[in-house]
């Protein structure tokens, strides 16, 4: 299974997680270099999807800040 994880609050990240295993993870604090930045962007999606090597078809669920997305397969 392939799990996207995005944060938009205080220090906002994405992460792409497959089996249980860290694929990617991409904090805003870094690509922006604002300390406790807030949200995401696409890019940092985009990043955090290359640096998968996966695209959004490949996507199981989606977790957005406490709410769980899943597609019916």
């Amino acid at each position: 299974m392939i799990i996207l994880v995005m944060h938009f609050g205080h220090d906002g990240a994405v992460s792409v997680i497959k089996d249980d295993k860290v694929l990617s993870y991409i904090s805003r604090e870094r690509t922006s270099g604002v300390k406790h930045a807030i949200g995401i962007l696409t890019n940092e999606l985009d990043l955090a999807l290359a640096e998968a090597q996966i695209t959004v078809n490949d996507l199981d669920l989606l977790y957005i800040d406490g709410y769980r997305v899943q597609r019916k397969i």
